[in-house]
């Protein structure tokens, strides 16, 4: 829980979408809130695709619009 440990050294993430400039679409997965609260916590964040996520813009792979939070 981050109100116990309010600082985490790295967290690990998957993207939805990467570009050829390395922009990336997150949050598709319906957690977007959660996943901005601990990566703004975090010292390091790393964001992990394969070749299924590659594109060269963005929005050639993931459809279904940018995620976002309200």
């Amino acid at each position: 829980q981050l109100d116990e440990f309010p600082s985490v050294d790295l967290t690990i993430d998957g993207a939805d979408e990467v570009d050829s400039r390395l922009n990336a679409i997150k949050g598709g997965g319906a957690a977007h809130l959660q996943e901005k609260v601990v990566a703004s916590a975090s010292k390091r964040l790393v964001l992990v695709a394969d070749y299924r996520k590659d594109s060269s813009v963005l929005g050639e792979q993931w459809t279904k619009g940018v995620p976002v939070e309200v």
